[in-house]
């Protein structure tokens, strides 16, 4: 866990014995959108979200955790620089090591030594999810005829995209959050001054914007008779004053 007033106040913080930067729009802009979020997805996949990286390996993405294909990803440099967040974790220089006293495997950056447990990645990758509001993909195949039904039908969603001839091209996301967010009466910045917001505070500002709209939409209906009070399964949305998560994105 972090300290999260300070994050969110604090464009560079420590999180632990990890340094952090947020980014602002601006920088993200400068380096590239496209570049950026497959800096972050890159980072944080879960072993779900790699299932066709590990089934052309011929490995169950069930049997591996996260740090395991992480670790995978790091040796073969197939991962994406993330300095521009954590200026002190350079991946090209990391190597894997196993610890005889704890049985747990390291990434090690014996240049700067600096050390990469499970846990720092566990901690590191939780801090990005929430800074963007980004779920975990934590599905595991409960049998083998659901494990073959799922490798059957990625592989032919892959096959009739090749036959197609279709490209999957990147589409901004960030350009219709900040286009909302700046027309929308009460965001306390404008298209000029925008850019500048670290990126946690600009999701945020998305993300409690809609929990306000979402609050007085429901107010609205309770008091015009359109909504049952009893009837309501989330109570707490009415609160938009209550602390946010990922499903608020």
């Amino acid at each position: 866990m972090y300290d999260e007033l300070k994050a969110y106040r604090k464009p560079d913080f420590m999180l632990g014995k990890w340094q952090c930067h947020q980014p602002t729009l601006s920088d993200i802009e400068e380096l590239g959108e496209e570049n950026y979020w497959t800096m972050v997805c890159g980072f944080v996949a879960t072993a779900y979200d790699e299932r066709l990286y590990l089934w052309s390996k011929g490995i169950d993405f069930n049997s591996m955790t996260d740090f395991q294909v992480f670790i995978m990803r790091v040796e073969e440099q197939i991962i994406s620089p993330i300095e521009l967040i954590f200026p002190d974790i350079h991946i090209q220089n990391y190597q894997t090591f196993y610890d005889p006293d704890t049985e747990e495997v390291l990434l090690i950056d014996v240049e700067n030594k600096m050390v990469l447990t499970e846990s720092d990645y566990v901690m590191l990758t939780d801090y990005l999810r929430n800074l963007h509001g980004l779920p975990k993909n934590s599905i595991k195949d409960g049998n083998e005829a659901t494990k073959r039904w799922r490798l059957d039908y990625e592989l032919k969603q892959i096959e009739r995209k090749i036959q197609r001839g279709i490209v999957d091209e990147f589409h901004s996301i960030l350009q219709p959050c900040i286009s909302a967010l700046t027309n929308t009466t009460g965001f306390k910045y404008n298209w000029h001054t925008v850019w500048d917001l670290p990126i946690g505070v600009f999701y945020d500002a998305l993300r409690r914007t809609q929990a306000i709209k979402a609050s007085d939409q429901l107010v609205t209906g309770l008091y015009s008779g359109c909504i049952d009070y009893k009837t309501m399964k989330h109570k707490d949305d009415l609160n938009w004053l209550r602390a946010l998560n990922n499903k608020d994105t």
